[in-house]
């Protein structure tokens, strides 16, 4: 019989971004009842009636608090751009949909075989020459690149997306056993999404194996993003003697990324003189480019999970199924796998 894992309250609680306190008080338990049911040794197994408070607050299935350990995810490895402005609970529950995603990693990987890892450690260099050197690698020259979500799993990184409903929780990335993860959440627009891929993937190459916090890593990580997303040799060709914001704007669709990003990789390419830097983000601001760009992007999706969850639903494995097989709410599987929008409920 399978005995209650209290990794696996923990995970429930920190995705629903509550306290142990918080938990205990919606529950109708006492908090030293949360504390011990949360411990590595639980001494005793909760009654069928608190785990029906658990199933009622959580909103996840019984049968979730009974499975095997949750992977644990070292905060310290985890590359969040705004840690000094997350919450501990903002932080629990982005953390609790990486192990999510874990688990879902290693179920896709039962049925099909996945692409091989397919990185170099660039650690030391600049992020202009390590975004060169990824791109020679990958074979890709200077083009513009078409999905940025479907070059990362082609090269072997897992990408999953998020729903969560804040700005501190931009993306974010982390290796585990050899693997390279990549999150992104949905909340952002399609360029800030893509742009944010690029960055994510900047601290997986540039600071692998731990990323030490703080502003200089979050510069580096952008500026590779930059210069990966838009290579110098193409801002420059471009050669625009006094360039307007309209054509700008055409120049952006063609690297996918936001009015602002182009014009800051403009200024740092020396395509820009200062003067020209400055009236253009000027005149963008002006026309409310900060909050908006002029035409709406498609949303870039997780190609290879398409493709899988297709191929199981062709032997009858639907998402409610998964859900079942795993004991993950679908509402969580959905929000991971690029499902936006699908019933939340268990």
């Amino acid at each position: 019989m399978a005995k209650f894992n209290p990794s696996r309250l923990k995970l429930a609680r920190t995705r629903r971004g509550l306290t142990m306190t918080a938990l205990a008080k919606k529950a109708g338990l006492s908090l030293r009842m949360i504390v011990d049911y949360e411990k590595d040794y639980c001494l005793y197994e909760p009654s069928e009636q608190t785990i029906a408070s658990f199933v009622d607050v959580l909103k996840y299935p019984a049968d979730f608090f009974f499975g095997e350990d949750i992977e644990s995810i070292d905060p310290s490895t985890v590359s969040f751009r705004s840690l000094k402005k997350m919450t501990s609970a903002q932080e629990g529950a982005a953390i609790g949909a990486g192990q999510l995603g874990l688990i879902v990693s290693d179920y896709f990987e039962q049925y099909f075989k996945l692409p091989e890892l397919n990185l170099i450690d660039l650690r030391g260099e600049t992020p202009e020459s390590a975004a060169r050197a990824l791109r020679d690698y990958w074979k890709l020259g200077s083009k513009s690149i078409f999905n940025m979500v479907h070059l990362l799993e082609m090269n072997g990184i897992k990408v999953f997306s998020l729903s969560e409903n804040t700005a501190e929780v931009d993306a974010y990335s982390f290796w585990k056993a050899g693997k390279a993860y990549v999150f992104l959440n949905n909340q952002k627009t399609a360029e800030r999404s893509r742009f944010d891929a690029a960055h994510e993937l900047g601290h997986l190459v540039l600071h692998k194996h731990g990323t030490p916090q703080g502003k200089d890593i979050e510069i580096e990580a952008n500026e590779f993003a930059s210069a990966f997303l838009m290579p110098k040799e193409n801002i420059l060709a471009a050669k625009m003697r006094n360039p307007s914001l309209d054509a700008v704007l055409q120049l952006r669709h063609n690297w996918k990324v936001s009015t602002f990003a182009l014009i800051y990789r403009m200024r740092q390419a020396g395509a820009l003189t200062t003067w020209q830097y400055n009236n253009l983000v000027r005149e963008a601001s002006a026309r409310g480019f900060r909050l908006r760009e002029d035409q709406v992007m498609e949303r870039e999706r997780s190609m290879i999970i398409d493709s899988l969850l297709d191929a199981l639903a062709d032997d009858g494995i639907t998402l409610p199924v998964i859900s079942r097989q795993l004991n993950i709410p679908v509402g969580e599987l959905s929000n991971l796998l690029f499902r936006f929008g699908l019933i939340q409920s268990i």
